[in-house]
C-alpha cells in the first residue's frame, strides 16, 4: 500500500467509513481519516468528514485544526471565507481564544468587508467591551468607508477609552467632536465631546475656541459651558488652570450669561488664587466702574498698584485711585495718599496730581501743605504769566493763612514784575499795607491802582480811600481835599466826598469853605441823602451864616429851606422871625408866626401865636 498511495486513501476512506457508519466507531473512524490525510494532506473527504466527527465529539481544537486546513485548500472564495468564519466561531465560542478568533475575523474582512456574519460577530464583541482596541482598527476602516458615522463615533470612543497618551486622546476628542458635528450634524453632541475634552485638557486653545464657538450655537450652550468651567475648578489644583478658567468662566457669566454678580465671584475666585491677576484686577475695574460700586473699585485699584512696575500705567492707576476716594467716597485722606504718590515719586511734575493736592489741602486747611504744594507747581511753572498766577496764590496763602504778611508783600512785588501794573496785586498790597499800617506804601499803591482801574466807579472808590488814608493816617488835609476832589470830578454828587470836604472845613474852622460844602451837599446830592441829614446841613448853614458869617438874608434862605423840609421845625421859625423883626419884615413876622401856629399842637398855644399876629398889624 505504500507504494500505492491511491489504493492507501481509497481503502482509508472505506474502513473509516465502516468504523464510522457500521461499527458507531468515532475514534477509529478519526484515526483512519487522519491517515489518508497523511497520503493525500487535501483529501477533501477525509476532512470534511474530520470537520463533521470533531464537530460531533465536541472536540473543538482539533475542529479549528482541519478548518485552518480546509480553508487552505479550498478553491471557491465563499467557502473560504465561511471556512474562516467558522474557525474564528470555534475559537470564540468554544476555545475561548479570543486573539485567534478575532485573527480569523480580520481575514474574512479583509477578504470580504461586508461579510455580514463576521461583521455581527465582531460588532457583538465590540459590544461587550472585549479586544476593542484590536477590533477597532478592523471596523473603523469599514465604517469610514461606508459612511457608517455612528458606528465609527463608538469605535473612536472605544479606543479614546485605551489611549494613555495625552496627545493621542486630544487628537481623537478632535476627531470624534468633528463626526457629530460636520458628518451627523449633531452640534450638541459634538459639544458633549468638547465639555469632556475641557475637562481633561482644560487650557488647550483649540479644545477652548471650539467649546466656545459651539456653545453660542446651541440652546443652552453657554450654561452647559459655564457648568463644564465650574465642574473644572472643582478638581483642579493647578493654580495656573485654575487662573485660565477662571477668567473664562468669568467672562462667560458676564458676557453670555449677563450675571454679572457671578461673574463679579468667579474673578474674585482667580484673585483667590493669584491676587495680582492682571486681567481680574482690570476686569473688575471695568465692571465695578459700570456699576459705580466705588468702594469696591478702590479696593481693585489698590491691589492694580501692586501688579504693574509701569510708572505711566501706575501714575494712570493711582490718578483714578484718588479720583474715587476724592469724589466718589469722600475720603480726603486716601485721595491725598493716592496723589502723593504720584506728586512725591512717579511723576512731582504732573500736573493733575498738583492740582487735586492743592484742592485736598485747602479743603482740609492744612496750610504748609498746600504751600509745598504751590513751591511745586511755582518749579514746573512755564511762562511769566504761569509763574505770576501760582505766585499770586502763594502769596494769597502767605497773608491769608500763614500769617507771614512780609513774604506776601514780596511775593506780590514779585507778581507785579511779572504781571505789569496789575489789579490783584495791586489790590492785595494795598490791603496789606492797610494792614501793617504801612501808610505812605498805601498810597503810592493806590494811585497806581487809580491808574489802571477799569471803571469810573473803582476809581473814585481809590481816589476816596487814598484821600482818607491822607486825612486820618497821614493828617495831611491838603492832599486829602484834593483826592476828595478828584472823586468828584469823576462822580459830581459823591456823598462820600462831599462830606468829608465839608468836615475838613468844618475842622479847620473855615466857615466861608464851610458854607460853600454844605451848599455843594445841596446842590449836588439832595436826593441821595435823608431828610434828618438835609435837616442838619440847612440848620448848620443856617447858623453860620447868621452867627458867624453875620449875613442875614443868607441865614434866612438856610432856614427857610429847612422849614421846606420840615415845616414843624421850631428852631428854624425862631430864627426866622429874629431876623424877620431884626429887618422889621413884619408880614414875613406875620408869616412865620402863622406857620407857627399851624405847627403847634396846644388850643393855648395857637390862640397865644394868633393874639401876637394881631397885635403885630394893630
Amino acid at each position: 500500500l505504500d507504494d500505492n498511495p491511491q489504493w492507501l486513501v481509497e481503502l482509508g476512506l472505506r474502513t473509516a467509513g465502516i468504523f464510522e457508519v457500521q461499527l458507531e466507531d468515532v475514534n477509529n473512524a478519526i484515526a483512519r481519516y487522519r491517515k489518508v490525510l497523511t497520503a493525500d494532506a487535501e483529501n477533501d473527504k477525509a476532512l470534511s468528514s474530520l470537520d463533521r466527527l470533531f464537530q460531533m465529539t465536541e472536540r473543538w481544537g482539533d475542529l479549528a485544526q482541519v478548518l485552518v486546513r480546509e480553508a487552505e485548500i479550498s478553491q471557491g472564495p465563499e467557502q473560504i471565507l465561511d471556512f474562516k468564519y467558522r474557525l474564528g466561531q470555534v475559537h470564540q465560542v468554544r476555545l475561548g481564544d479570543l486573539d485567534s478568533a478575532v485573527a480569523a475575523y480580520r481575514e474574512v474582512l479583509n477578504a470580504s468587508p461586508d461579510h455580514a456574519p463576521t461583521l455581527s460577530a465582531l460588532e457583538g464583541l465590540f459590544s461587550s467591551g472585549i479586544k476593542q482596541v484590536e477590533i477597532a482598527e478592523i471596523l473603523e476602516p469599514l465604517y469610514q468607508d461606508n459612511n457608517d458615522f455612528e458606528k465609527l463615533v463608538r469605535v473612536h470612543e472605544a479606543q479614546l477609552a485605551h489611549l494613555g497618551d495625552a496627545a493621542d486622546r486630544l487628537s481623537m476628542y478632535y476627531r470624534i467632536a468633528e463626526i457629530w458635528e460636520e458628518r451627523l450634524i449633531d452640534p450638541i453632541q459634538a459639544m458633549e465631546v468638547y465639555v469632556r475634552a475641557i475637562k481633561e485638557f482644560p487650557v488647550d486653545e483649540r479644545v477652548g475656541a471650539e467649546i466656545e464657538r459651539l456653545a453660542s450655537s446651541v440652546d443652552g450652550g453657554w450654561e452647559k459651558l459655564g457648568n463644564a468651567y465650574a465642574d473644572v475648578l472643582d478638581v483642579q489644583q493647578d493654580r495656573q488652570i485654575q487662573k485660565a478658567i477662571g477668567k473664562r468662566h468669568a467672562r462667560v457669566f458676564e458676557e453670555e450669561l449677563q450675571q454679572v454678580d457671578n461673574a463679579i465671584s468667579t474673578y474674585r475666585y482667580v484673585l483667590g488664587v493669584d491676587p495680582l491677576d492682571i486681567d481680574a484686577l482690570a476686569n473688575l475695574d471695568r465692571i465695578y466702574l459700570a456699576l459705580e460700586q466705588y468702594a469696591e473699585l478702590a479696593q481693585i485699584l489698590e491691589q492694580r498698584v501692586r501688579a504693574t512696575e509701569d510708572a505711566l500705567e501706575l501714575t494712570d492707576l493711582y490718578t483714578r485711585l484718588g479720583e474715587t476716594y476724592e469724589e466718589r467716597l469722600g475720603q480726603v485722606d486716601d485721595a491725598i495718599r493716592a496723589y502723593r504718590v504720584i506728586f512725591d515719586g512717579l511723576d512731582p511734575s504732573n500736573e493733575g496730581a498738583i492740582a487735586a493736592l492743592a484742592r485736598l489741602y485747602e479743603y482740609k486747611q492744612s496750610w504748609t501743605e498746600l504751600n509745598m504744594v504751590y513751591e511745586r507747581e511755582l518749579a514746573n511753572a512755564s511762562g511769566d504769566m504761569a509763574e505770576a498766577d501760582i505766585r499770586a496764590k502763594i502769596a494769597h496763602l502767605a497773608s491769608d493763612q500763614l500769617r507771614d504778611v512780609e513774604r506776601a508783600i514780596d511775593t506780590w512785588k514779585r507778581v507785579l514784575d511779572l504781571r505789569g501794573e496789575d489789579a490783584e496785586a495791586l489790590g492785595a498790597l494795598a490791603n496789606l499795607y492797610e494792614g501793617q499800617q504801612h501808610w505812605a506804601e498805601l498810597c503810592d499803591v493806590l494811585d497806581r491802582q487809580y491808574d489802571i482801574a477799569d471803571s469810573e466807579e473803582d476809581r473814585v472808590t481809590i481816589r476816596i480811600r487814598r484821600a482818607r488814608v491822607f486825612l486820618e493816617r497821614l493828617h495831611r488835609d491838603e492832599e486829602a481835599l484834593e483826592d476828595f476832589q478828584r472823586a468828584l470830578d469823576i462822580d459830581y454828587a459823591n456823598v462820600d466826598a462831599l462830606r468829608s470836604i465839608t468836615n475838613i472845613w468844618r475842622t479847620r474852622n473855615d466857615p466861608n469853605e464851610l458854607v460853600q460844602a454844605l451848599h455843594a451837599m445841596v446842590d449836588r446830592a439832595a436826593g441821595a441823602v435823608d431828610r434828618l441829614e438835609l435837616k442838619a446841613i440847612f440848620r448848620e448853614l443856617g447858623l453860620t451864616y447868621g452867627q458867624v458869617l453875620g449875613q442875614p438874608f443868607e441865614a434866612a434862605d438856610a432856614w427857610t429851606k429847612l422849614l421846606d423840609v420840615d415845616p414843624s421845625d421850631f428852631e428854624a421859625l425862631a430864627a426866622l422871625e429874629a431876623i424877620y423883626r431884626a429887618d422889621e419884615r413884619w408880614p414875613d413876622v406875620v408869616e412865620v408866626k402863622m406857620r407857627r401856629a399851624e405847627a403847634l399842637q396846644e388850643p393855648e398855644e395857637k390862640v397865644r401865636e394868633l393874639l401876637e399876629v394881631t397885635e403885630i398889624w394893630e
